[in-house]
């Protein structure tokens, strides 16, 4: 009888929700795999904590990207720790971070809102004062996968409206427009931390109609 029950004992255990929590210098990643969700955490240690999270098809399928999401940050200098979490209360009242910081000097005070910016994502913390004419201005885009536009008409598009266009991953890259989120491309924006747009986002951005365009036939990574 126990033969009979060490598969599914196997299987409970794969099916457990799993955390890896890992630091490098001032900076956290934290990934959770919730049934098929993986949730990513990340940020400066001691502020706000910006989320990504992502349902795969199955359990399996969500732990195996998730394991490959910690080894790309490893191979970046990153350590995991132990036990280790980041601190949830940092991350959802704003006014607790008001509180820490009155106690700094003007200097002190100062150099925290700048980390705390960084970490709420280069879309915000980056973004260029932008105009009428030219709201992409700034901004670098990359794109993945089969969008309902070529590239070629996007990059016509970007660059009509200020922006510019990158072929891959790169640190210039502002924001990776996807209609896929398990490309290389997908992954390695994840790694850089590059907020991902969807098409439609992306022509508000623009200020254009989401209108239906060509099928993109070009193979992307």
């Amino acid at each position: 009888q126990f033969f009979f029950q060490l598969p599914l004992t196997v299987a409970c255990l794969w099916a457990l929700p799993m955390r890896r929590y890992l630091e490098h210098g001032s900076k956290f990643w934290q990934i959770e795999v919730d049934d098929k969700k993986c949730i990513v955490h990340f940020g400066h240690i001691g502020h706000r904590a910006d989320e990504k999270v992502k349902t795969y098809p199955t359990h399996a399928m969500a732990r195996n990207a998730a394991e490959g999401l910690v080894k790309a940050k490893c191979d970046k200098g990153y350590k995991e720790v132990k036990g280790g979490t980041y601190d949830h209360t940092k991350s959802s009242d704003d006014h607790a971070d008001h509180h820490h910081h009155h106690h700094h000097s003007d200097g002190e005070a100062d150099d925290d809102r700048g980390l705390r910016r960084s970490a709420r994502g280069k879309e915000r913390a980056a973004a260029p004062k932008k105009h009428h004419s030219k709201p992409l201005a700034g901004m670098v885009f990359c794109f993945t996968g089969r969008l309902s536009k070529t590239r070629k008409e996007y990059v016509r598009m970007v660059k009509a409206k200020g922006g510019d266009v990158a072929t891959s991953i790169t640190g210039r890259v502002t924001h990776l427009v996807a209609a896929a989120f398990d490309t290389r491309k997908a992954v390695a924006a994840d790694t850089h931390e590059v907020p991902l747009v969807s098409e439609r986002r992306l022509l508000k951005m623009m200020g254009e109609d989401s209108g239906g365009g060509a099928d993109d036939d070009d193979d992307d990574d």
